[in-house]
């Protein structure tokens, strides 16, 4: 029993073993924006790789399917599979349409909408139906920041049966909130598809005109600080307010929604 003490005791030290984890691997060269590029490599101290060995790729826009067939079983993307065919308005609005013809009464949340040019018939003759009083908002299809963007009752001098876009009955009654139309923007990260798992962050961004709402009528039509809600087109109005103090979000044209909820609950109306 001594002399096995005294062995134990004279054994040199062992050493640690070191980690033997690989450090994430990130390919950047797809986005553009700075908080992505922060997050991963000075929050996450990921590695950043130019090279086709990476972990994790972050794109601004849609995978490929043939760039999907292509991953490895690790290798992750921050975009599913035909994500594109929610993502790109007339799409979108195709697939509302379908499932709106077999739900109609949980459907029916959005305004009556055509998508040209194929629904270009169908949408002359609503216009003939109602004498042409009809107010429509028309959005090209591949287009964002509110580009494009038109309203118009003539919509057989305005549209013809060859341009791609989405057009939609204006709503001339909207919610508004001090007297502003708005829009809300909420925040969801689906991280599953099967099975389904969605987590939805608990704050979000309300986005304002910066023109009081009036009926549309011709005169107004072509005021889009009025009808629309896109910050692009609203930050060059003269009257834009930017939010510059800190916990003052219940000012400006750009608000947290969480501040909506609980500065501006009373100020919601319809008209």
């Amino acid at each position: 029993m001594e002399s096995t003490t005294a062995t134990l005791n004279t054994l040199p030290p062992t050493k640690e073993k070191k980690s033997c984890k690989k450090a994430i691997t990130v390919n950047l060269k797809m986005t553009k924006y700075t908080i992505v590029k922060q997050l991963t490599l000075e929050v996450y101290q990921w590695k950043s790789v130019l090279s086709d060995e990476w972990d994790i790729t972050w794109s601004d826009y849609y995978i490929s399917e043939d760039f999907i067939r292509k991953l490895l079983p690790h290798q992750k993307i921050n975009h599913f599979p035909g994500s594109y065919l929610l993502c790109k308005k007339n799409f979108l609005a195709s697939h509302l349409l379908k499932i709106q013809q077999n739900l109609p009464e949980a459907y029916d949340f959005f305004p009556k909408t055509w998508i040209l040019p194929f629904n270009y018939k169908n949408l002359q003759e609503y216009a003939e139906e109602h004498n042409y009083k009809k107010v429509f908002i028309a959005k090209p299809e591949a287009s964002c920041q509110g580009r494009g963007i038109f309203l118009t009752k003539k919509v057989f001098k305005t549209l013809n049966d060859r341009e791609n876009y989405v057009v939609q009955e204006y709503l001339k009654n909207p919610y508004l909130i001090d007297d502003y139309k708005f829009d809300l923007r909420l925040y969801v990260l689906i991280k599953n598809v099967e099975p389904l798992k969605i987590f939805l962050f608990q704050d979000g961004l309300a986005r304002f005109a910066t023109e009081k709402f009036q009926k549309p009528r011709s005169k107004n039509f072509m005021n889009l600080f009025m009808h629309l809600t896109n910050y692009s087109i609203n930050k060059k109005n003269s009257n834009f307010q930017q939010n510059t103090i800190e916990n003052g979000e219940e000012f400006g044209h750009k608000r947290s929604f969480v501040s909506i909820l609980a500065v501006n609950f009373l100020n919601f109306r319809k008209i």
